[in-house]
């Protein structure tokens, strides 16, 4: 799919990078007739700066190449300082470049790109949607059945299809309560005792409507409600929910952060004296030690209180279970008698644990929903980056054919000795192995000085390599990163609104069941929330 997104893009690209070149030749011409070498000149107005034409435009290639890097803005202010010094109103070449080639058709690329990814995505959906709706019709005529006048699938059919369902890793388990939640979702009236269904057919909207529940992850019943079926941990399991609890493991995390911050000050302050041993002896290793127990206790309550599966349903209690597990076991490693017993190990976990005052900004709501939004977005955006390593990895290819064994210390060393490439300590960025291809083009993707590694490249291959790198800077910057861009802003949105949408509603549900709670005599329901009949009232 990020293939044909491409390959719709590059027509886009083609139309506004054609103008993009035009504008860049009339620039690059222009820069030659008004920046003129000294020999052409015949005279050196300045013995500090060199002139303009002799740094940067001595020929019209040349002044294109430059402009290209100042597009990118890798070499500004450097590339207009020579003519600057000599005169104030040559800046005015430079920011009408700046303002029509960067600020204007780059954004308007990024535009390019966002619409064809939003039109193609749409499409997909469409695609998706109607392969959906094809395959439901599908399925619901392979089980349907007629008896007495009606049509329709009976429920012991479809419990046989749960069973089959169940064969696949791809599809949530259902089990026999879950089998009734689905079925009891469907009936006409909520109060129908568990097990004796009403329900004779279900007819095409009812069996859709199954078919979308068994999507849902949070089908079944609520917290609290889960942990009656937990003989002895409902009291521990509404105790570890309480906001009580969570605010006191919250003060605690505040306190591991200002332990850290007194234990590390002197890297903070950057002193030149790392001491290896910890501030204050045998104090700071008792809260070490008791931080680190408290947060392994912390996560066993947990455990015993909420199952293993509902806990580490939770990123959270994901990041709290890992933080805790690392923060115990380095402790007594360090502590307890034997061969290692080098300190500076823990300060590593210290750090680490800072990763728990993400639990703290998790209680500002506006924090919660970038957060939430963020984490849903991940396995959407797998299918780009695996598309930008694929074209990665082709580029990476291409380039050790080209420039494998280029850069090294032999013969090629003089010709790099009078470069930037060589003076900046950029040899290590070659192409004489796979992994520093990659380091090589990624810090192509970031194009800050880029030109500094392309002006190695020349210089051991010739003038000839920068169509290498362009046409990377054009695949993987001007497209790929731009089609990044496109999904994070068009993603980011799309599950800022879902999240923040499921929250407000989750927070009504909460809202309505505590209400519930309060009124003596109603009946909790293990389906989906509902209003209170006349039938449960005392």
């Amino acid at each position: 799919s990020q293939l044909r997104v491409v390959a719709r893009v590059v027509p886009h690209f083609l139309r506004i990078g054609s103008l993009l070149a035009l504008v860049t030749i009339f620039f690059g011409w222009f820069g030659v007739v008004l920046f003129p070498t000294e020999t052409q000149t015949f005279q050196k107005t300045s013995a500090q700066w060199p002139s303009e034409g002799d740094l940067y435009f001595p020929n019209l290639r040349e002044g294109m190449w430059n402009l290209l890097v100042l597009m990118s803005t890798a070499n500004y202010p450097d590339v207009a300082l020579p003519a600057y010094w000599r005169s104030r109103w040559s800046m005015l070449f430079f920011i009408a470049y700046l303002l029509i080639a960067m600020f204007f058709m780059m954004n308007l690329l990024l535009a390019t790109v966002y619409n064809v990814y939003q039109d193609e995505e749409a499409a997909r959906a469409k695609f998706v949607e109607d392969n959906r709706r094809a395959n439901l019709q599908a399925a619901f005529d392979l089980v349907k059945s007629t008896s007495h006048g009606a049509t329709g699938v009976d429920p012991v059919a479809l419990r046989a299809v749960f069973a089959e369902l169940n064969q696949h890793r791809d599809i949530r388990y259902i089990d026999d309560e879950r089998s009734e939640l689905l079925l009891r979702a469907l009936e006409e009236d909520p109060t129908t005792p568990t097990g004796s269904h009403s329900l004779k057919k279900i007819d095409y909207a009812g069996f859709v409507r199954i078919c979308s529940l068994i999507e849902l992850d949070d089908l079944d019943v609520s917290e609290d409600e889960s942990l009656l079926f937990l003989p002895g941990r409902a009291t521990l399991g509404r105790f570890v929910n309480s906001p009580t609890f969570e605010y006191a493991v919250d003060a605690l995390v505040f306190v591991n952060a200002v332990a850290v911050a007194v234990q590390t000050r002197d890297e903070v302050f950057g002193k030149t004296s790392r001491r290896s041993e910890h501030s204050g002896g045998l104090f700071w290793e008792v809260l070490e030690t008791g931080l680190a127990l408290f947060y392994l206790a912390e996560m066993c309550v947990k455990l015993y209180a909420l199952g293993f599966k509902r806990y580490f349903k939770f990123k959270r209690n994901q990041l709290d279970a890992a933080v805790a597990v690392a923060s115990t076991v380095t402790t007594f490693v360090v502590f307890y008698p034997n061969a290692y017993s080098d300190t500076t190990l823990i300060r590593y976990v210290l750090v680490v644990r800072l990763a728990r005052l993400v639990r703290v900004l998790e209680a500002i709501p506006d924090f919660q929903v970038i957060g939430e939004a963020f984490l849903k977005m991940l396995p959407a955006a797998s299918r780009l980056l695996k598309f930008l390593f694929c074209a990665t990895f082709v580029a990476a290819t291409l380039g050790m054919a080209l420039f494998g064994g280029a850069i090294n210390t032999g013969p090629n060393l003089d010709k790099l000795k009078d470069t930037d490439f060589y003076a900046s300590g950029y040899a290590p960025l070659n192409f004489n192995d796979m992994w520093s291809a990659y380091v090589t083009l990624f810090a192509v993707l970031v194009v800050n000085n880029w030109q500094v590694l392309v002006e190695g490249y020349v210089a051991v291959a010739g003038v000839n390599a920068r169509l290498f790198f362009i046409a990377f800077y054009c695949l993987g910057t001007l497209i790929c990163v731009n089609l990044a861009v496109a999904f994070v802003i068009d993603a980011f949105s799309v599950e800022f609104d879902k999240t923040k949408k499921h929250q407000q509603e989750e927070r009504l549900k909460a809202s309505q069941r505590r209400d519930a709670a309060k009124s003596p005599g109603v009946r909790r329901s293990l389906s989906v929330d509902r209003p209170t009949t006349a039938a449960e009232t005392p």
